[in-house]
């Protein structure tokens, strides 16, 4: 009788089915890791932008005039910097201080700002971000609406 190398069928069959319940298992931990990854790089985006407004008013005395489009102070409205259509994962506003509600474009910057962050494609559900003026910062998981920024329990610093 001769023997025969190799593998069986059934072998092959349950190397395949072992394969596909550690990819099944793997693949939603990942999928949060890039939403993490994507939060935490947005969230240093907004320190640089508070950053760039606070050199803005040093110089200028006042934020009036000071634009996320601006190359001074962001470069873009969306993040990733100048991403469009699918590939935006966040939306950026700018405008005065308001503590809880939906972000709203606003023109008019004097004394005080807030940015915020809102989720976009793959980032929604993840939360709206927002930082003021006064360094305050909220997220709020889940909810793409709205964050109270007078909260410290739903500072991004907390978390």
């Amino acid at each position: 009788m001769m023997k025969r190398n190799g593998f069986t069928l059934i072998e092959l069959m349950v190397s395949v089915a072992i394969m596909s319940i550690l990819v099944a298992i793997s693949m939603p931990q990942y999928t949060k890791y890039i939403t993490r990854s994507n939060r935490i790089a947005m969230q240093a985006d907004l320190m640089q932008i508070a950053s760039a407004l606070e050199r803005t008013k040093a110089v200028q005395l006042t934020y009036t005039g000071a634009d996320l489009t601006s190359a001074t102070i962001y470069g873009s409205s969306t993040y990733p910097k100048g991403s469009t259509g699918t590939k935006v994962l966040y939306n950026l506003v700018l405008g005065p201080a308001n503590a809880s509600t939906a972000p709203t474009t606003v023109a008019a910057l004097s004394t005080n700002w807030e940015v915020s962050a809102i989720p976009a494609n793959k980032q929604a559900g993840d939360g709206l971000m927002k930082l003021n003026s006064l360094g305050q910062s909220c997220w709020n998981k889940g909810t793409d609406s709205s964050c109270d920024i007078t909260l410290s329990t739903q500072s991004w610093r907390n978390r």
